[in-house]
């Protein structure tokens, strides 16, 4: 069980990025004779700062969802493995959305019951600053009714000089059979 909660707070000059949490060799913890006991632990990290890039999934059918994207600047390309929990869905394909420029290369594939996507443009042209669906995917179900969930279990977003942004991507349900229940 817990033995203690830690509230931090993050200054407003911290970088953002990805903070390691972890007890050091100095530290002791003693039974009730003041005695040192022998303990194990496993450090944790949190995520501090606001995303340059933020990413979501939504599905939109029976067979499609859509990755939408909100940057605050250019991306000059992605890479992006998204798995289904119970792996439900088999990826058919990708195509970009209108805020894809006609140049990029967008391409998919199945790998071990994730789908990988990859985005660039070999002429150097960059997607907008922005928010909105990027890429509709195109999958293949079983014939059963289910619930799976979508997550990006990595992703890399980059700028024209191939830095990777600062991300954050949040997971979403896919259900068979779909029920849009978005108000008319």
């Amino acid at each position: 069980g817990n033995l203690f909660m830690i509230d931090y707070t993050v200054d407003d000059d911290a970088p953002n990025g990805t903070v390691e949490l972890e007890l050091t060799d100095q530290t002791t913890f003693s039974d009730g004779n003041g005695q040192s006991m022998y303990w194990g632990y496993e450090g944790t990290t949190i995520e501090v700062g606001l995303p340059e890039v933020y990413l979501s999934l939504n599905q939109i059918s029976d067979d499609h969802y859509e990755i939408h994207m909100t940057n605050a600047d250019v991306v000059s390309g992605f890479q992006f493995t998204i798995a289904d929990t119970p792996n439900n869905i088999s990826f058919v394909s990708v195509a970009g959305t209108e805020r894809i420029p006609a140049d990029w290369q967008v391409s998919g594939n199945d790998s071990d019951g994730s789908t990988i996507l990859l985005g660039f443009s070999f002429q150097g042209t960059t997607i907008a600053a922005g928010e909105g669906a990027i890429a509709t995917v195109t999958v293949a179900t079983d014939d059963i009714d289910f619930t799976s969930e979508l997550c990006f279990d990595d992703y890399v977003l980059s700028n024209p000089q191939a830095e990777e942004y600062f991300s954050f991507a949040s997971c979403g349900d896919f259900i068979s059979p779909f029920d849009d229940n978005t108000p008319s």
